[in-house]
């Protein structure tokens, strides 16, 4: 029997590329086991007039955060939901010491990483050592070995090659649980 494995797997939604120039709109990040079953999960939609950060309008409708934003959201402050995301940071870290793993992993540390610093908290990253797994890396790993046939390493076309269904693409959570099922999708490649 392979030992239990957790991933604690982030995704961002932001308002375009440059974590210096856009805003941080959604964080959600998850954890899960080798087998793939969700353990436990954070989720948070910003304040956009927190921050005073730009959109484009493209990130606008890719993500549509300005849709799910909104006075029905009982919205924290933005600093109410760092120090929240710090302590399940640390609590999932301590309970499950999970292997910190994502698609495309370094775009959302730098999103992440701006958001907790302007809020007081340094280096979340590290809390992880040097257990970091981007998934597309993975994926171009299986992908040169012939393993993987899909050209795209994006989670969308990832996420098909394992007949994964996103009907929520662009979503945090919805991404996190994405992503994770291709991690473990990819992993059972290379166990067999």
């Amino acid at each position: 029997m392979a030992e239990q494995q957790y991933f604690l797997i982030p995704d961002t939604e932001t308002g375009g590329l440059d974590s210096k120039k856009h805003k941080l709109c959604e964080i959600g990040a998850t954890v899960f086991d080798n087998s793939g079953k969700k353990v436990d999960e954070f989720h948070a939609l910003l304040n956009p007039k927190e921050d005073s950060k730009m959109q484009t309008l493209y990130a606008m409708k890719i993500n549509r955060c300005y849709k799910r934003y909104g006075p029905q959201t009982n919205q924290l402050s933005n600093q109410d939901v760092a120090d929240h995301f710090v302590r399940w940071l640390l609590d999932m870290s301590e309970k499950y010491s999970p292997v910190l793993a994502g698609q495309n992993l370094q775009f959302d540390i730098r999103f992440i990483s701006e958001f907790l610093e302007a809020h007081g908290y340094e280096n979340w990253n590290e809390i992880f050592g040097f257990h970091h797994l981007d998934t597309t890396m993975l994926a171009k790993a299986l992908q040169l070995s012939g393993l993987l046939k899909t050209k795209k390493l994006n989670l969308g076309a990832l996420a098909e090659e394992f007949k994964i269904i996103n009907p929520d693409a662009h979503t945090a959570i919805a991404d996190c649980e994405t992503t994770a099922l291709v991690l473990i999708n990819m992993l059972n490649l290379i166990k067999k």
